[in-house]
């Protein structure tokens, strides 16, 4: 497939331009600041004076015990603090860069597997490895309804289950790209991203090339449009070209629904249906596919508390199944990562969930699973999941959280690739 060149991107660009003339003129302010710190940020950038204090700090330190164990690997433990600093200048005639950049610290080495099988020695994994690197660098216009941003960024669509920054691990995905964002209307957003590169968790020192980064030619458009009554309904086309994984490449097509209906005293229903199909293209190689993909969640959300329920289907045929490579993928299928890559067969994942407001700030959260096979629905064992966490300030808040999963009660065909294992996070954060 022939890569997008300089001419085609900014003629998509002048057509979306054009498009938002036609329906709202209005030129961008010859200045604007960029978005607000927190209290302690704007207090710092206000002493450096003009015109820095126009732009926003990006400053962000998180520190992080884990402890991983997984049955037949030696458990593993890390004691990492990543620290992210950078600067945003402020809009002038429309115009913005960013710049930031990424260092984890590994306070003990060798203790752990940074990354995955076959390059673990026989350690459990946790993929956060040492690292220093340009996280972003890009530069940004805003006018007219329309929002680009070109170079190394950081973004995240939808609901992350697709495309995401996965933001829980210590090194974010950040991704070499060209994105527009297009509001013709108050109640329509939509967006095009053509993504060049993809830069992956395991960081630049990872031990193999699709490891560090994919090469892609992918292309991604969403839309949104808002029902009113708080209902949104949503579509998407991800047509995924990643040089060195051809098992993971493929167009993805979906649509969703999803809003929060208030209900009396304070109370309200929050919900998402969604369907998709994802097939085979040139990019897929020799492989012949085409799987579907189901979600369906409700939640009941009242006065300091949510409950809620949730059943996700990811189709599989035996000998492929559907994809999600670019996902923030920790947030799905349970914490302790065990469904990273889908099973050849499928996965449906039934799901119960909850969140509590206790008393001085605390947020107690807790989520259950029940795996199967979507081809014969084989058993895949089950997984809990606690956690705790507080927000002391706006710049400091500690999370505490744990998951267990089962895969002892696992039918044969699966409980091989299924040991139990157990993680445990203990958290602090700090931002401007």
């Amino acid at each position: 497939m022939k890569r997008p060149n300089l001419i085609r991107i900014l003629t998509f660009l002048a057509i979306l331009l054009s498009g938002s003339v036609f329906l709202q003129a209005g030129a961008p302010p010859a200045f604007a600041p960029a978005p607000e710190n927190t209290p302690m940020g704007q207090e710092l950038r206000e002493r450096m004076g003009e015109p820095l204090n126009q732009g926003r700090i990006l400053f962000n330190v998180r520190g992080r015990f884990e402890y991983a164990d997984q049955d037949g690997l030696d458990s593993s433990k890390a004691y990492t603090l990543r620290t992210r600093a950078g600067y945003e200048t402020a809009r002038y005639n429309g115009f913005s860069a960013l710049i930031e950049g990424e260092h984890n610290l590994v306070l003990n080495s060798g203790s752990y597997a940074a990354y995955p099988p076959p390059h673990n020695a026989g350690q459990t994994v946790i993929p956060d490895g040492r690292q220093r690197t340009l996280n972003q660098l890009n530069v940004a216009w805003s006018g007219h309804d329309l929002q680009a941003r070109v170079g190394r960024q950081v973004f995240n669509l939808d609901n992350q289950r697709f495309v995401g920054a996965v933001g829980w691990r210590q090194n974010n995905q950040t991704f070499d790209a060209a994105r527009f964002v297009w509001n013709p209307d108050t109640r329509l957003t939509l967006s095009y991203t053509w993504v060049d590169k993809v830069n992956r968790i395991f960081g630049s020192a990872a031990p193999a090339a699709n490891l560090r980064r994919f090469k892609s030619d992918s292309h991604l458009l969403t839309g949104q449009f808002s029902l009113g009554g708080g209902a949104r309904l949503g579509a998407y086309l991800y047509d995924l070209d990643l040089k060195q994984a051809a098992a993971l490449s493929g167009r993805t097509v979906g649509i969703y629904l999803d809003g929060r209906q208030e209900l009396a005293t304070e109370s309200a229903l929050v919900y998402r249906l969604e369907f998709a199909r994802q097939e085979d293209t040139s990019a897929s190689g020799a492989l012949d596919f085409s799987h579907s993909y189901l979600h369906g969640r409700l939640a009941f959300s009242g006065q300091g508390f949510t409950v809620g329920v949730g059943y996700e289907e990811l189709d599989g045929d035996g000998s492929h199944a559907f994809q999600t490579p670019l996902a923030t993928l920790h947030a799905f299928n349970g914490w302790s990562d065990v469904f990273l890559t889908t099973p050849v067969d499928g996965l449906r994942d039934l799901y119960v969930f909850g969140q509590w407001n206790l008393p001085e700030g605390f947020v107690a959260f807790w989520e259950a699973h029940q795996f199967s096979s979507a081809r014969n629905s084989d058993r895949y064992g089950h997984e809990f999941g606690a956690g705790l966490r507080k927000a002391f300030s706006p710049n400091f808040s500690a999370l505490l959280k744990y998951s267990y999963y089962s895969g002892s009660s696992a039918s044969a065909s699966f409980a091989a690739a299924a040991p139990d294992r157990s993680k445990l996070w203990i958290q602090f954060e700090f931002q401007l």
